[in-house]
């Protein structure tokens, strides 16, 4: 049965703040992250300059000339001093051995980012097999001038249990579907079959997010999973290639990794739009007095490199976005809303990293999900409570004032169009409706209306065949990049909803 959802929604639109004062009368205490190039060169002229290269590296463009250090390169904080700089601004001291919060395996202690123009990376397979292109940051047009018109479908999934999270192959080709416990789903898009994979039992595993890595080569999830009385942080490894295979072996497609840096829960995780990038995962420690660590992950050598600690006091974060600071760098946004509420932006500038304590705005309210255009210029928070839609920009959030109201709560999440011209809002029940918004990429004609969001509800939710009631939440959606349309997942009772923009190109039919 499919549903039809047309509506629109004027909402007070201005501009957010796009300039943040940096203070840099503490920077003599931050530590640079990468080698010093400050230091002069050897003057000893009878003698070749070591670049930090071997012998083998010295004529590869693409080898940054750093060598396997004999300490971990990660060494998450156990614990964190009181190092701020008076401002909001936590300074990051240089962890110790004795603070490692627990990695095996050992990989550069230089955690900078370096630069490589125009690397050469493998974009993916296709037919012909794997090819090698040269990546460069794509051109993200702006949103549609109108809104767009839904159509909805619940799929027949039989005993599927309470979803989780949902991602979408690059390729769009297929998708994996995690249930909260235990089970993960993967569904062909081709015949629209779904298969069902039982990871562990007893709801030992809890699963909070997953993500694809832009090559499509492998896919992680992320959650916790029981340690007697407590809980340890879980990250699993899919592999794509055993999947194309026709492997329906759990233990070849799915593997939980080993020497995972020790901590509570995982509850997010991002990857880059640049696949040359390593993942950003959020590690959560501490009990009364909660810890946020981010690391980098890379998938093809197994190795963490600690970014930063931060302490959160009782609030426990839950999301992350990868967002640029107003030098066009690095930064990682973390929100928590559920238990309190605040949220810190991690940053690199000129190779100095720092921690933000909510810069630009100290009245967020509860910010508990966030989600990057994929350009990475800017990021959408969404406050659960208020309905506020926030916007996070050139390492600054709007104001509340400049924030987007809506006439309901408990909004939950987003996804973003692979191509950036669309996201869906979407949350709980409002009504009679699955309650979902179209927010289109920068469109702001209206001179005090804003024409970029509208109400595009799935109708007649709680009759059949959703049968959802006052507290089902639409908890995850992903867009297929082949097409205009995507995936719905719900908790309870728990749906697989497809959703397609009518008048563009069909992904169901």
């Amino acid at each position: 049965m499919k549903s039809f959802a047309f509506g629109l929604l004027a909402l007070l639109l201005t501009a957010c703040p796009t300039q943040l004062e940096v203070d840099n009368s503490q920077d003599q205490g931050l530590l640079p992250i990468g080698p010093d190039f400050n230091d002069p060169p050897p003057t000893d002229t009878n003698h070749t300059v070591d670049a930090g290269k071997s012998p083998s590296q010295a004529h590869d463009p693409l080898d940054s000339g750093v060598d396997v250090a004999s300490a971990p390169s990660d060494a998450g904080n156990a614990s964190i001093p009181d190092n701020g700089d008076g401002h909001g601004n936590q300074i990051i001291t240089e962890p110790t051995m004795h603070q490692d919060a627990g990695i095996a395996t050992l990989a550069p202690t230089d955690a900078g980012h370096s630069e490589v123009t125009q690397p050469v990376v493998d974009a993916g397979s296709n037919s012909d097999g794997h090819t090698e292109q040269p990546w460069t940051d794509p051109d993200y047009p702006d949103g549609p001038n109108m809104q767009g018109a839904y159509l909805y479908e619940r799929l027949p999934i039989g005993g599927f249990g309470e979803g989780a999270a949902v991602a979408i192959h690059p390729d769009g080709d297929y998708a994996l579907i995690a249930e909260r416990v235990d089970i993960v789903h993967v569904m062909q898009f081709s015949t629209m079959q779904t298969t069902k994979f039982e990871l562990s039992s007893s709801s030992n595993y809890t699963f909070s997010d997953i993500r694809f890595h832009p090559n499509g080569h492998a896919a992680l999830l992320v959650g916790h999973q029981k340690n007697g009385s407590s809980t340890q942080g879980l990250l699993i490894h899919f592999d794509d290639a055993a999947w194309r295979s026709g492997s329906t072996d759990a233990n070849v497609l799915f593997t939980p990794m080993a020497d995972v840096p020790d901590a509570l829960k995982i509850p997010a995780l991002r990857f880059s739009q640049n696949p040359t990038e390593p993942a950003v995962l959020l590690f959560i420690t501490g009990s009364s007095n909660k810890l946020a660590t981010l690391r980098q992950y890379d998938l093809e050598l197994n190795e963490y490199v600690w970014l930063g600690t931060t302490s959160t006091a009782s609030v426990e974060m839950t999301d992350i976005t990868l967002v640029k600071n107003e030098f066009n760098g690095f930064g990682v946004l973390v929100v928590g809303g559920h238990s309190g509420a605040t949220f810190k932006y991690y940053t690199e500038i000129g190779g100095v990293a720092e921690w933000r304590n909510e810069p630009g705005n100290s009245n967020t309210g509860n910010l508990s999900y966030a989600e990057s255009h994929p350009s990475g210029d800017y990021a959408l928070p969404i406050n659960w409570s208020s309905g506020k839609l926030y916007r996070f920009e050139n390492g600054n959030m709007c104001s509340s004032d400049d924030a987007l109201s809506y006439s309901i709560n408990n909004v939950r999440s987003i996804a973003w169009e692979p191509n950036g011209q669309r996201a869906l809002i979407f949350g709980r029940t409002y009504g009679s409706d699955g309650s979902i918004h179209e927010f289109r990429h920068d469109r702001f004609e209206c001179s005090y209306q804003s024409c970029a969001i509208g109400y595009v509800p799935i109708t007649n939710f709680t009759a059949s065949p959703y049968f959802a009631d006052s507290n089902t939440y639409l908890v995850d959606g992903a867009w297929r990049s082949d097409c205009v349309g995507g995936l719905l997942v719900s908790n309870d009772p728990g749906m697989v909803i497809t959703f397609q923009v009518e008048g563009q190109a069909n992904c169901w039919d």
